[in-house]
């Protein structure tokens, strides 16, 4: 309690002293208020006691789960947007550098490319392929 003084003659000192006193009277009306809250719940059966404090004990972890859902959801959110617009603009300065022949010429490269390797696999799967080894051990 001597430390309680101590730091309030310090405010009195750092602060002006309308802002000091009220500062000071708020802090003792709270206190008194908290101190009597806690007395009477000190003061009650011990069931009612545990209840209390598991409910709070449950609605500080559920806003702590929450706050963890909303950190983990923005940067999920950030990064698909993030690769939304990358493709996007990934998409235009392709089309901007090779115009829009050049793309559909990139276009059925890819696709004849893709279609060849899915024949080739294709047979592989069916039996067809005896020279292609399956998997990684043959």
């Amino acid at each position: 309690m001597e430390q309680l003084h101590d730091y309030y003659q310090h405010l009195y000192s750092a602060l002006p002293p309308s802002t000091a006193s009220t500062f000071l009277h708020t802090t003792l009306k709270m206190r008194s208020y908290f101190l009597s809250a806690l007395d009477t719940l000190a003061n009650t059966s011990p069931s009612l006691t545990t209840v209390a404090l598991l409910l709070i004990i449950l609605f500080l972890s559920l806003k702590l789960l929450d706050m963890l859902y909303r950190a983990v959801m923005f940067w999920v959110r950030l990064a698909l947007r993030v690769l939304f617009w990358g493709t996007i603009i990934g998409v235009g300065l392709w089309l901007w550098t090779r115009g829009a022949d050049g793309v559909g010429d990139d276009l059925s490269e890819v696709q004849r490319v893709w279609g060849v390797e899915y024949d080739r696999a294709r047979e592989v799967w069916d039996g067809e392929g005896g020279d292609i080894v399956r998997g990684w051990f043959g």
